[in-house]
């Protein structure tokens, strides 16, 4: 299943609305069997042993101060996944823009003011349905080749 829903405001009742769903598609996934998951989040989002550099830190934080909402929709998103018994992989992109596709790889670490294009983090999406290795893990989508 690929999740790349998102609040449709910046308002409490958006964030609960995106926490209630993903609690419905987890329970639903669980019912029928179907373990994989990649869900679409946002490097603001932080999990367990985050390797961000400082500057991408303090514009997290710039971030969830001015979307605090859609901010905490992924973050409340990412918990009931994160929590739950699935296979699931989700993706932080960098600073996403328009354009062709550059190629892409994922990485535990963000680079500071890396920008990756929206095809690039669509075929990163539909490559995690198949591709185990960051498996209940959340990388960043970073552009290029892996260094």
């Amino acid at each position: 299943v690929i999740a790349a829903l998102g609040p449709r405001s910046n308002t409490l009742d958006a964030e609960l609305a995106l926490e209630l769903g993903m609690r419905h598609l987890v329970a639903a996934m669980t019912d029928v069997g179907v373990a994989r998951l990649v869900a679409l989040s946002g490097a603001a989002v932080d999990v367990p042993g985050d390797a961000k550099p400082v500057v991408d830190r303090v514009v997290s934080r710039f971030v969830r101060l001015a979307a605090r909402h859609v901010v905490g929709a992924k973050q409340r998103e990412f918990a009931i996944f994160a929590a739950s018994d699935l296979e699931w992989t989700a993706l932080r992109p960098a600073i996403v823009t328009d354009g062709d596709p550059r190629g892409y790889h994922l990485s535990e670490r963000l680079r500071p003011g890396a920008r990756v294009t929206r095809a690039d983090v669509a075929a990163a999406i539909v490559d995690q349905l198949a591709d185990g290795t960051f498996t209940r893990a959340a990388p960043f989508v970073l552009p290029g080749p892996a260094s």
